[in-house]
């Protein structure tokens, strides 16, 4: 399992080393020694960041109380929720398995359970992000699309999201008579994603969090372009969403590769929207990075603190 763990991490920076060339290879980087960035609007970027987290964590605990498993502390959600971003900054996709090994070792929520939630949770990001694509669709055109080589696409793309609602909710209608205790869990930790009541309260906390890395995303522009606006803002929230969903470390090379087109097809030069692409990215890393070593910081200090599992076997 670690050797394939390493292998797909040493792909994913291959294939993002190679977009992140491509994107820059032609950069002249002197360009960032000319640019004038602002720290208040920095500094507003990352405390919008940070609320978004808080609004994710917020949701996490949710969706683990909703799965009868355990009431974890909203800190203890919250660190294990950063420490597992840090860890996909270096292993895509394997920040999700820390953080719930870190509420197994702190309060014995059961891996599988806790595992079920997380994939839910992405389930219900990417039927969002679904809608988010259409509002940018709706204004630019289809034509939009079939100028960056995605129109071709939409059917295979429609014909996936069918099959895998079509295997969830299979999984969900029938997770009891699953054979394995360790499957019953998983599909009940993402049914837990959509049985949070009151409904309204999840719809919120989800909205909630797009709307805070939507602000976080705008602000970190207008620190290095003033013209930044709030609609380039969304698309490229938008863009970003589908790099941060490929197996690649961060989103390095695919963040910078797709940013850098969305903006470019909405009328950015070439250099200031390579500027800006790149600049965010190295923002939202080091926000992440710094909120993640704090994580680890805390849990090395944490004593384990068990939580009687309610769950069935």
């Amino acid at each position: 399992m670690r050797g394939r763990r390493w292998i797909e991490a040493s792909l994913g920076i291959g294939v993002g080393g190679v977009l992140l060339y491509w994107v820059l290879r032609d950069y002249p980087w002197q360009t960032l020694r000319e640019v004038s960035w602002h720290g208040e609007w920095i500094a507003g970027a990352a405390l919008l960041m940070g609320l978004a987290h808080v609004l994710r964590a917020w949701r996490w605990r949710l969706f683990l109380r909703a799965s009868g498993s355990a009431e974890v502390p909203f800190l203890e959600a919250f660190m294990a929720l950063m420490a597992g971003y840090l860890v996909n900054l270096g292993l895509p996709r394997a920040g999700e398995v820390a953080r719930c090994s870190l509420l197994y070792h702190t309060r014995k929520v059961p891996l599988p359970t806790s595992l079920g939630t997380v994939i839910g949770e992405r389930v219900l990001d990417v039927l969002l992000l679904g809608v988010w694509a259409l509002i940018v669709v709706s204004r630019e055109g289809a034509n939009w699309l079939q100028r960056l080589g995605l129109w071709q696409w939409l059917p295979l793309l429609a014909l996936g999201t069918i099959i895998g609602l079509g295997i969830l909710w299979v999984f969900y209608r029938y997770r009891e008579r699953l054979p394995w205790g360790w499957a019953q869990r998983i599909a009940g930790g993402i049914a837990a994603a959509f049985m949070v009541r009151p409904r309204y309260q999840n719809l919120l906390l989800s909205v909630g969090i797009w709307i805070g890395y939507w602000l976080a995303t705008w602000m970190a522009g207008r620190a290095f372009e003033e013209g930044f606006s709030l609609w380039a803002a969304w698309v490229l929230l938008v863009g970003s969403g589908l790099a941060m969903a490929l197996p690649v470390p961060g989103g390095l090379g695919t963040f910078h590769t797709i940013g850098f087109v969305l903006l470019s097809y909405l009328g950015y030069s070439e250099i200031p929207a390579k500027t800006l692409v790149l600049l965010i990215h190295a923002f939202q890393t080091l926000h992440t990075l710094l909120l993640g070593l704090i994580a680890v910081g805390y849990f090395a200090f944490r004593r384990t603190n068990a939580v009687t599992d309610i769950s069935p076997a």
